[in-house]
């Protein structure tokens, strides 16, 4: 008898799990998830036990169905570009100093410790072969600049160094850059036509500056977001890109708000919520 009734409460469990998560499934706008644009954040996100920004990554997440990566740019003392997340290398490599210390040479070895050095640290020309194979919508760069050098011309080579590769990859259709610094996406603008796209923490505010700027969007935690602001953004013709979204909740949250993108940790859960609220 003990037995029975275990397992009758068990099955009642099961069945309400299972009419929540349909509920929730079923208030999701189904034109809003398949309008919005799913990006891998750092490619599988930051809870995937591969490191983020690495090729590994980056490619997972398009193969399973992301519609494009975010991944963070940083530019060596000798101007190469590279894909890394954090402002100084110690946490994620055995290596030390910031990105912008060390020429790419330097930098060839370096691999990540989270999964005990299997992968390294990926130039972004290296995006290319990604790029060809699975052909996504869009792909964020999230310029982070720091120098122990000169700063303005540490900010031309970084924005004419971008500009040309971006340029002569053919990736302009694609590419969006997102920075926190308002300079160097003015620099950035005198450079090339590439769209960038302020990142910052209030969409007020941010529309201001991204209109006096000639900026092409705005990238915000959701938690800064709700449908008015996102609206305003919209009817200043400015394309909106939400963060911070990995489960059921944020992404409802985020959804409701009514983004251009979302950039997603958590990716293979978000996919499936998505796959069963909208039929993407």
């Amino acid at each position: 008898m003990e037995q029975i009734v275990h397992g009758r409460a068990w099955f009642a469990s099961a069945i309400a799990w299972s009419f929540l998560f349909s509920s929730f499934t079923a208030c999701i706008d189904p034109d809003a998830a398949r309008n919005v644009l799913v990006i891998g954040h750092g490619g599988m996100g930051a809870t995937s036990d591969v490191p983020m920004d690495c090729a590994t990554s980056l490619e997972q997440a398009l193969a399973q169905g992301a519609d494009g990566i975010e991944l963070d740019v940083q530019m060596t003392r000798d101007c190469v570009l590279v894909a890394f997340h954090d402002m100084d290398l110690d946490a994620l490599t055995p290596c030390h100093g910031m990105v912008n210390d060390h020429t790419w040479n330097e930098l060839r070895s370096c691999t990540y410790l989270l999964d005990e050095g299997r992968s390294k640290i990926m130039p972004l020309h290296a995006l290319e072969g990604i790029i060809a194979t699975h052909r996504p919508k869009e792909m964020v760069f999230d310029v982070k600049v720091r120098t122990s050098g000169a700063w303005s011309t540490y900010l031309r080579a970084f924005a004419a160094e971008l500009t040309k590769v971006v340029l002569d990859k053919h990736w302009t259709d694609i590419v969006r850059v997102e920075c926190r610094t308002e300079e160097f996406l003015h620099v950035l603008g005198e450079a090339g036509p590439l769209r960038r796209s302020l990142y910052c923490d209030d969409i007020e505010a941010g529309i201001g500056i991204a209109v006096r700027s000639g900026l092409d969007g705005l990238t915000v935690h959701k938690r800064h977001a709700s449908p008015d602001l996102v609206d305003r953004a919209h009817a200043a013709h400015l394309y909106v890109s939400l963060f911070g979204i990995g489960d059921r909740s944020t992404l409802h949250s985020a959804l409701g708000s009514g983004p251009d993108a979302i950039q997603v940790d958590g990716l293979p859960a978000v996919l499936d919520l998505l796959e069963r609220g909208a039929g993407r």
